[in-house]
């Protein structure tokens, strides 16, 4: 133990500077399981919406406002149940868990045409919210980080592109569906697409690769015997960490992360769940809006394998940092009076969106390492989501209030310039425990 109380071990490899992916078939299941898992829990948590708000306006007269801090309110419950996932996956392993946020997602969204007044779409919010949560940033974090301790960042990098081709695609999927069936019908029919992932999960993913004769990485550098002992080592370790909940609600590196990583989930949630409306203030219609969504979210794509590639290669907190000037640079030139200056809205939206998914993983395994992220994660993810939760209300008042979103882009801009400062406070080192 060091002089300022970390704890560090002689075996640890922080962060793999090898971005080979040289995966086995369950790897790369686990990419896949994770790659519909974000794109279903993504587009039900914020893409949906684009389209949901104006739908339930339409048939129910709900303002957008009104649905706006509905979903606020769902976000902060749903904050609150990660605490609850924290320790319960503690105790009884988190693969059976995330399969039930899973379920959760898909019944809550089915709900979504059922439902007949205000109360009941906020029941289903909530449940949806907290299903899409917890999926998106703790059950596949934690999954994805036991298979790729030290290659998390590549491993990410493709599996958050999920979020973007949730961008790119699930508007269009739910105005088909929507069309063909009817709202009701459609809704079902897009909820059971999660149940993809749910299937993936159960059959062939584990939550540890050494519990189906797999290697962390695939590094067959080491006997199997060997790499046994060391999960159950790590997994002793897990149940007498250090890492309490007082200590670490104590920790400067949780609260850094956790108020970093929520300032850009706020610039996000805001941004995402309202980028067609933002199109149409611009000028555009609709499907424009719907197609300008679409393009820049397939152009985004890279962007997140891209960030991977230099989260292996430089690290999480220096990739992190890089993203938060992408987002604040794109922010404020959206500002520019101009029908153009929409496509960097939409391209810090879209980009971000895989992006942040990824950072919200990566760093915090970086800092607290493969055997503490779960606890800490539990922590540091309801700060993230409590800020999180204020933007997509936020944007709802701002804009209905000041006529226009052209005051939301500057906050973004702001809350963008704020994470920064706040990452370069990080020192970048693992203070938990890897292997």
């Amino acid at each position: 133990m060091s002089e300022n109380g970390n704890i560090h071990h002689e075996h640890e490899k922080i962060v793999s500077k090898d971005a080979k992916m040289n995966f086995g078939f369950r790897h790369w299941m686990v990419i896949v399981m994770g790659f519909l898992a974000l794109f279903f829990t993504g587009s039900v948590q914020n893409e949906s919406l684009n389209v949901v708000i104006p739908k339930l306006t339409e048939i129910h007269g709900w303002s957008d406002a009104t649905i706006s801090m509905t979903s606020t309110v769902a976000t902060i419950i749903g904050a609150l149940f990660v605490l609850i996932w924290g320790q319960l996956t503690e105790r009884f392993g988190s693969k059976k868990f995330a399969i039930l946020a899973l379920l959760l997602a898909i019944v809550g969204f089915a709900s979504t045409g059922l439902v007949t007044n205000l109360p009941e779409y906020i029941i289903f919010r909530i449940v949806t919210v907290i299903g899409t949560l917890s999926t998106m940033n703790y059950f596949v974090a934690i999954i994805a980080t036991n298979w790729f301790p030290t290659k998390k960042g590549i491993a990410m990098g493709y599996i958050t592109v999920g979020n973007n081709a949730a961008s790119l695609a699930a508007l269009w999927i739910l105005n088909f569906l929507w069309d063909a069936t009817g709202f009701a019908i459609g809704s079902i029919a897009y909820a059971a697409l999660g149940l993809i992932p749910v299937l993936i999960l159960v059959v062939l993913i584990p939550e540890y690769p050494e519990q189906c004769g797999c290697y962390p990485d695939n590094d067959t550098s080491m006997t199997r015997e060997q790499a046994n002992a060391l999960l159950e080592e790590g997994r002793r370790y897990e149940k007498e960490s250090p890492w309490t909940l007082g200590r670490l609600l104590r920790a400067p590196q949780v609260w850094k992360l956790g108020v970093s990583l929520g300032v850009l989930c706020l610039c996000i949630s805001g941004i995402l769940t309202h980028l067609v409306a933002i199109f149409v203030d611009r000028g555009f219609t609709e499907t424009q809006g719907m197609l300008g969504m679409s393009i820049v979210s397939a152009l985004a794509i890279p962007l997140s394998i891209l960030l991977g590639v230099l989260d292996a290669r430089k690290g999480a907190r220096f990739a992190c940092i890089v993203l938060a000037i992408v987002m604040a640079v794109c922010y404020f030139m959206a500002l520019v009076p101009a029908w153009w200056s929409v496509i960097f809205a939409a391209l810090a939206a879209a980009a971000v969106m895989g992006c942040l998914n990824n950072m919200a993983t990566s760093l915090p395994a970086s800092i607290f390492g493969r055997y503490d992220m779960k606890r800490a994660q539990s922590v540091i993810l309801p700060i993230m989501q409590v800020l999180q939760a204020a933007g997509v209300g936020m944007t709802g008042v701002v804009a209905t209030v000041t006529g226009g979103f052209t005051a939301v882009l500057a906050i973004m801009g702001v809350c963008s310039i704020v994470a920064i400062l706040i990452l370069l406070t990080l020192k970048d080192e693992c203070i938990g425990r890897v292997e």
